[in-house]
C-alpha cells in the first residue's frame, strides 16, 4: 500500500495496478482476520467470566434470602412475645387495681404477685433466648463473601459494559 502512495497511479500499467490492488486486499483481509480473532477471544473471556461468577453470586444471594427469611421468622416470634408481654402487663394493671382496695387479703395478694413475677421472669427469659437466637443468625451472615461476590460481578460486568459502550460512540 505504501507503493501506491509513492507512485503516480496514472502512470501504472494494468499489471502493476492489479498487483497494488491485490496487496491492498491482502492487507485488509489480514486486519479483518485479526479483528475477528480479537472479538472471538473477548467473547470467550466474557463467557467464561459469566459462567464462573454468576452462579456463585446467585448462590450467595439465595443464602442471604434464606437467612433473611429466618430473621423475619424470629422477628415474628418476638412480635408475638411482645404482644404476650402487653397482655400480661394489662393483667398486672387490673390485678393492681383489685389489690388497692383489698387490704385484708394482703397475704393472698402477695402470693399472687410472686406468681406474676415468676411468670414475667419466665417471659423475659424466653424473650432473651429468642433475641439471642436472632442475633446469632444475624451474626452468621458472611458479609465478606457477599461483598466479594458483588465486587467480582462488578469487575466482570464493567469491561463488558465498556466494550458495548464503545459501539454507542
Amino acid at each position: 500500500m505504501a507503493n501506491i502512495r509513492t507512485k503516480d497511479l496514472i502512470n501504472l500499467d494494468d499489471h502493476e495496478l492489479l498487483v497494488e490492488m491485490a496487496k491492498a486486499e491482502r492487507s485488509a483481509s489480514r486486519r479483518q482476520l485479526i479483528s475477528s480473532i480479537a472479538v472471538l477471544v473477548i467473547a470467550c473471556v466474557v463467557a467464561v467470566a459469566v459462567i464462573l461468577v454468576v452462579p456463585k453470586a446467585f448462590s450467595l444471594f439465595n443464602d442471604a434470602q434464606e437467612l433473611l427469611s429466618d430473621v423475619r421468622d424470629s422477628v415474628g416470634k418476638l412480635d408475638g412475645l411482645i404482644e404476650d408481654t402487653g397482655e400480661s402487663m394489662e393483667k398486672v394493671n387490673s390485678m393492681l387495681d383489685e389489690i388497692a382496695p383489698t387490704v385484708e387479703g394482703l397475704d393472698q395478694t402477695m402470693g399472687g404477685i410472686n406468681e406474676m413475677v415468676g411468670g414475667i421472669n419466665s417471659l423475659v427469659a424466653t424473650n432473651s433466648e429468642n433475641l439471642a437466637e436472632a442475633i446469632a443468625k444475624l451474626n452468621g451472615i458472611d458479609f465478606e463473601t457477599l461483598n466479594k461476590a458483588i465486587a467480582d460481578l462488578e469487575a466482570t460486568v464493567q469491561p463488558l459494559a465498556n466494550f458495548f459502550g464503545a459501539f454507542n460512540r
